[in-house]
């Protein structure tokens, strides 16, 4: 399309582009080429994002390695979702060990296996010595059982700079899992971590671990296992968990509730309990018990909850027990038929005296009684903000 060439004329050895977001180049994936010469001429550009789950052709791996080679002011460079199957990424590793400015990376892991072994160790050297990678994301089954996964848990055991790390849809075996166990050992800088699809909790007892974010569907006994070691450390403040009971299984939700009810360093609590017909009325008398613990709570400032199958009256006395709450301050809340409604209206009654709410969120819901809640969180907001305008006092012109 002419409007195409144009676009792309625009864009060449433009000097003022600093950020290129590329959100879908999966169709008319011929239309783009124009583009990938034209991402190497901006100079200035400093982040480089593809939000595009896709195959990395050869042309697009030219591009990036030219990319790097021919910019020098590079912050970030976004690349989870592109995956190499088959081609040799020796050089873009070279190209970004090499790039010194580069403070964020997230790299599909697949890269890091189809390279020859020299150029894997120049890119574990790299995360080893680099003082500038503040964030390091690998997606895309991360097999730390090989060499090359062996190489970066070392390297990262030894960084003094990643403050963030991610790993996604990791395979360890017991070796790897005690480098994995070192990283956090060693590794005092490391702030927040999040592992995905890796079932080993002993790993929790790591210091460095501030937020844990589990999925675990049907397996309720690494469930129990987990809310074990949760409560045995304090350095813990958020926990992210995703339950979907069946029925036969062991209850999952009662060392749920006893989790909520110790912990006093609890900040954040994201809970998602979806289960079939069959498993509701064990998964109701559970519920109970959470219900009694939120009460108990007063760490708790952050609460997302997503419920499916617990009956009214359970969702009833959840609406008290946060409209009553001191410490409850930002709710998320997703309730699925039949009992969407039962939440908000119970939740509003005299929720103008709760002073404490200050952002509320209601998943694709809306009545008068979203909108009394709405307003009080908005009236809250607006006082805390005065609140700390007038702690600072009159400030001059």
């Amino acid at each position: 399309m002419v409007y195409d060439a144009l676009l792309w004329d625009a864009l060449g050895d433009n000097k003022h582009i600093q950020s290129v977001t590329l959100l879908d180049f999966t169709h008319n994936r011929d239309d783009f080429k124009p583009f990938f010469s034209v991402i190497p001429s901006l100079k200035n550009l400093r982040h480089l994002q593809n939000a595009t789950d896709a195959e990395f052709r050869k042309a697009d791996l030219r591009a990036l390695e030219s990319t790097l080679e021919k910019t020098n002011a590079l912050e970030s460079l976004h690349i989870p979702g592109l995956w190499n199957y088959d081609m040799d990424s020796t050089d873009l590793l070279t190209a970004i060990a090499g790039y010194a400015s580069l403070r964020e990376l997230a790299l599909n892991f697949s890269f890091l296996e189809r390279t020859f072994e020299d150029s894997s160790d120049d890119f574990s050297a790299h995360l080893k010595n680099s003082g500038a990678l503040t964030m390091l994301s690998l997606d895309g089954d991360c097999d730390f059982r090989d060499a090359c996964g062996k190489r970066v848990l070392r390297a990262l055991r030894d960084n003094e700079s990643i403050l963030n790390l991610k790993l996604e849809d990791i395979l360890l075996d017991n070796d790897e899992l005690d480098l994995m166990a070192g990283v956090f050992a060693k590794n005092t800088v490391l702030r927040s971590f999040q592992i995905h699809s890796v079932c080993n909790f002993s790993l929790i007892r790591c210091r460095s671990f501030v937020d844990i974010w589990a999925d675990f569907k049907y397996n309720a006994p690494q469930l129990m296992k987990l809310t074990t070691e949760v409560s045995a450390v304090n350095h813990v403040t958020s926990l992210t968990l995703s339950i979907s009971p069946h029925p036969g299984d062991v209850d999952p939700l009662s060392p749920i509730a006893s989790l909520i009810g110790a912990k006093a360093t609890l900040k954040t609590l994201r809970l998602f309990v979806t289960a079939t017909d069959k498993a509701g009325n064990y998964t109701n008398v559970s519920w109970t018990a959470i219900i009694e613990s939120l009460s108990r709570n007063q760490s708790i400032s952050k609460l997302r909850i997503g419920l499916h199958i617990v009956k009214a009256e359970g969702i009833e006395k959840l609406g008290d027990v946060i409209r009553l709450s001191d410490n409850i301050r930002r709710l998320g809340v997703i309730v699925e038929d039949p009992v969407v409604d039962f939440f908000p209206k119970r939740f509003s009654r005299g929720i103008f005296s709760n002073y404490t709410l200050v952002s509320v969120e209601f998943l694709d819901h809306s009545d008068p009684n979203t909108f009394a809640v709405l307003d009080t969180a908005r009236r809250n907001s607006g006082l805390v903000a005065r609140a700390s305008r007038l702690r600072m006092g009159p400030q001059l012109e």
